[in-house]
C-alpha cells in the first residue's frame, strides 16, 4: 500500500487561481483484514488442566486463550456476543486471560482490528462451560454377589472410581445421560471390606465419597502371584511378566487369604498345590522342567466353603539355547594422527577405541581384554551393537573377545579374538645431523648459521624407524620423508629456498599416528647474490730484487705477487686468475 499525497488549489468567483497548498500524505487500506486465530484455550485449575477444545466443560473461571492474527492487528474477544477485551498482535501472535467467567456456558468469538480501521467478522463461537460445583456423591444400588460388578447413579457423565480399602482403583465407568454406571471390579472383591465410590463430573470436579461394602461370599479372594524366581545361570532372581529364563523349574511365590489352599495351574494344567504358612504366604517349586516355549502361569485359591476365582495369567518363557556367537568387525580411532576404521590387527593411538560388531537383538555382550571383563554393550533390534572402554587401556598389544548373553541368561561361545595394539606414546624427538650443500662437487656440509647458495640443500637425521619425518621451513610444511630400519633418514629439498634466513626443523609421526615435539631449529641463510666486481688498487711484489707496489703494466719477478683491493673501506677476499 504505497502513500497518496493530497494537495489543495483554491480558485475564486473571477477565475483567479491560488498556489498549490503543502503536501498531505494519505495510506489507504482496503484489503481484507483475515479474522484472528485461536490456537488454544488453557485450563490451569487442577485436577484436570491442559488445553480445552470446543464444547468442553472446565473448573477454571480465569482462562488463557492464545492465538495468531496480523501483526499490530488488534482481536476483540466477545464472550456470548459482549465485548470483554482486547489484545495486541506481536510477533504474529497474541494472548488474552479472561476476567472471572460466570458458571454458565460462554460462547467465545473473536475479531480483529488493524491500524487502517478494518475489521473482521466475528468467528464462529467456541463453547466452553465453567463448572465449579462438586458432583453429588454417588448411589449405589447394586453389589453383585461374585464381586465383579458395582451400580448405581452419579451426576450425568460424570466418571465414577471405586477404590479399596489399601486405596488401589480396582474399576471406573462413566455415568450415561440419566447418571447410570456400572463398574466392573478387577480383581472382584469379595471380602467384605469397605469399598470407596467418587465421582469426577466433565469439569474435573470432585465430589464427595460413598462408602459401601463388598460382597462377601466367603470364598477365598484370588491369591496373587508375587514373584516368579530364576535360580539358574549368570541372570537370577525375579522374571519380568512376559519375560525369559533359562531356569526350566522356576519358583512360584505368592499371597492368599490365611487358611485356604493355593493351586498352580501352567498353560491349563494343574501343577500341584503350594505351601501356604500362617501369614498366608505361599511358595510352589516346579518339579517337572518346563519345555522351551512360552507359558501361562495362574492360581486359584479354596477354602472350606469353595473355591475362588482364577487369578490373571502370568506368562514367561523358557529359553535354554544359548545365542550365536557374536563378532566383532571393526574398531574406530577418534585421536588425531590417524583416524578411521582399524581392522583386526591394526595399530592405533586411540587408547579408547571403539569396538563394532553384531549379535543376537536384545543380548548382552559382554567385551574382555586379553581374558578380562572391561564392560558390556546391549545389542540393538537391528543386530548391531557397539563398545567404548571407560578407562584408557595401555599401551600394549590387547586381544579382544565378546560374549553374548541372552534375557534368558544364556551365554554362547565367545567371539573370535581381534586384535589390537595401542601405542598412545609419542616417539622420540628426530634429529636433523647435516645439512648439505650439493651445488658444487664435491658436496659441502652447512653448519648452523652458515650461508649457502644451495636453495635446495639435503638434510640428513636421525629418528625412530618406521617413522614419517616432515621437515618445516620457518614453521611451514616442506615435505615428509621415512625414517629407515637404521634409524636414519634424508630428505633433498625439492622446491627453492627463498633468499635469507631458514629455520629448519622436522617433527616424528609414528605408524599409530603419535607425533614428537619439534626439533631444536638448524638455520642457514640462503644467499644467492654475488659479490660486487672488484678493483685491484696495486700489487704487492715481495721477492728480493725489487719489492713494493706495481702499477699495472710493470715488470716483475714475483711469480705469485700480492694483490690488494679496497672497498668500502674494508679489505675483502679475493681469486687472482
Amino acid at each position: 500500500m504505497a502513500p497518496t499525497p493530497l494537495t489543495a488549489i483554491a480558485a475564486d468567483a473571477a477565475g483567479n487561481s491560488s498556489g498549490v497548498s503543502n503536501s498531505f500524505t494519505l495510506t489507504v487500506d482496503t484489503v481484507p483484514l483475515q479474522p484472528p486465530v485461536v490456537s488454544e484455550i488453557l485450563d490451569d485449575v487442577a485436577p484436570v488442566t491442559g488445553p480445552l477444545t470446543d464444547g468442553a466443560f472446565t473448573n477454571d473461571r480465569t482462562l488463557t486463550i492464545n492465538g495468531s492474527g496480523e501483526n499490530g492487528s488488534t482481536v476483540t474477544i466477545y464472550d456470548n456476543g459482549i465485548e470483554i477485551g482486547t489484545a495486541l498482535v506481536s510477533d504474529g501472535t497474541w494472548t488474552f486471560n479472561t476476567p472471572v467467567l460466570s458458571e454458565a456456558s460462554h460462547a467465545l468469538t473473536f475479531s480483529a482490528t488493524d491500524g487502517a480501521g478494518n475489521t473482521t467478522a466475528q468467528t464462529q463461537p467456541i463453547i466452553i462451560t465453567i463448572d465449579v460445583t462438586a458432583p453429588p456423591a454417588p448411589s449405589i444400588q447394586t453389589v453383585a454377589d461374585d464381586g465383579t460388578r458395582v451400580a448405581g447413579l452419579a451426576d450425568p457423565y460424570a466418571t465414577v472410581e471405586i477404590r479399596n480399602a489399601d486405596d488401589i482403583l480396582v474399576g471406573s465407568a462413566v455415568a450415561n445421560a440419566t447418571g447410570e454406571f456400572a463398574v466392573t471390579l478387577s480383581p472382584a472383591q469379595t471380602d467384605g471390606g469397605t469399598l470407596t465410590a467418587i465421582a469426577l463430573d466433565r469439569a474435573g470436579n470432585n465430589g464427595p465419597a460413598t462408602d459401601f461394602l463388598a460382597s462377601d461370599s466367603g470364598l477365598p479372594a484370588v491369591p496373587v502371584i508375587t514373584a516368579i524366581e530364576d535360580n539358574v545361570g549368570s541372570v537370577q532372581g525375579n522374571i519380568a511378566a512376559g519375560g525369559a529364563t533359562d531356569d526350566a523349574t522356576p519358583t512360584l511365590r505368592g499371597t492368599t487369604d490365611i487358611g485356604s489352599t493355593v493351586e498352580v495351574f501352567i498353560d491349563g494344567d494343574s501343577a500341584g498345590f503350594a505351601t501356604v504358612d500362617a501369614s498366608g504366604n505361599w511358595i510352589f517349586e516346579i518339579a517337572t522342567p518346563l519345555s522351551e516355549s512360552a507359558h501361562s502361569v495362574t492360581v486359584q485359591a479354596t477354602n472350606a466353603k469353595g473355591q475362588g476365582g482364577l487369578s490373571e495369567p502370568v506368562r514367561i518363557t523358557i529359553d535354554l539355547s544359548a545365542p550365536a556367537q557374536p563378532i566383532i568387525t571393526s574398531a574406530t580411532d577418534d585421536v588425531p594422527g590417524v583416524t578411521g576404521t582399524l581392522d583386526n590387527g591394526a595399530l592405533t593411538n586411540d587408547s579408547r577405541p571403539t569396538l563394532n560388531g553384531t549379535g543376537e537383538a536384545g543380548a548382552t555382550i559382554r567385551i574382555l581384554d586379553n581374558g578380562v571383563e572391561i564392560g558390556s554393550a546391549t545389542v540393538d533390534q537391528s543386530g548391531n551393537w557397539r563398545f567404548t572402554p571407560n578407562a584408557p587401556l595401555e599401551s600394549n598389544t590387547h586381544l579382544f573377545t565378546a560374549v553374548a548373553t541372552d534375557p534368558a541368561g544364556n551365554s554362547g561361545q565367545p567371539s573370535d579374538g581381534f586384535t589390537l595394539t595401542i601405542d598412545a606414546l609419542a616417539p622420540d624427538v628426530p634429529v636433523i645431523i647435516s645439512v648439505i650443500d650439493d651445488n658444487n662437487q664435491p658436496s659441502i656440509p652447512v653448519s648452523p648459521g652458515q650461508s649457502t647458495d644451495d636453495r635446495q640443500p639435503i638434510l640428513n637425521g636421525t629418528g625412530e624407524p618406521g617413522a614419517t619425518i616432515t621437515i618445516f621451513d620457518n614453521g611451514t610444511p616442506l615435505g615428509t620423508t621415512q625414517v629407515n630400519e637404521s634409524g636414519s633418514w634424508s630428505f633433498p629439498v625439492t622446491s627453492n629456498l627463498s633468499e635469507g634466513s631458514h629455520d629448519l626443523t622436522v617433527s616424528a609421526t609414528d605408524p599409530a599416528g603419535n607425533t614428537s615435539a619439534v626439533s631444536t631449529p638448524w638455520t642457514i641463510v640462503v644467499d644467492i647474490t654475488p659479490p660486487a666486481i672488484p678493483v685491484l688498487t696495486s700489487v704487492v711484489d715481495d721477492r728480493p730484487g725489487i719489492t713494493g707496489d706495481l702499477v699495472s703494466g710493470q715488470l716483475t719477478n714475483d711469480a705469485t705477487p700480492t694483490p690488494e683491493r679496497t672497498r668500502g673501506g674494508r679489505r675483502d677476499d679475493y681469486c687472482l686468475s
